[in-house]
């Protein structure tokens, strides 16, 4: 995966767990968890990220297609810097 923004990433995740959610609409808990997850990350900035990241493996145990939304290492490390630029 390229090195991509925050808000990029966060968006195309948002949407495939929106789909998730539609796959696994008869099974309650796993449909609850994902609308959390989604709720998350609707709110979440770069320094969230782990626990984002976390909430998502945990998620993947049941979904395993959530694997695929984990981001990769130099993307999060590429957001937390830019963080870090912004707040200092």
């Amino acid at each position: 995966m390229s090195m991509e923004r925050f808000t990029v990433w966060k968006t195309r995740t948002m949407v495939r767990l929106v789909n998730l959610r539609k796959q696994y609409e008869k099974d309650a808990k796993i449909s609850s968890y994902i609308d959390s997850v989604i709720s998350k990350l609707h709110y979440a900035k770069a320094r969230d990220v782990s626990r984002i990241v976390f909430d998502l493996h945990l998620l993947s145990k049941e979904v395993p297609e959530v694997l695929e939304l984990i981001p990769s290492e130099e993307d999060v490390k590429q957001w937390l810097t830019k963080e870090q630029e912004q707040e200092g």
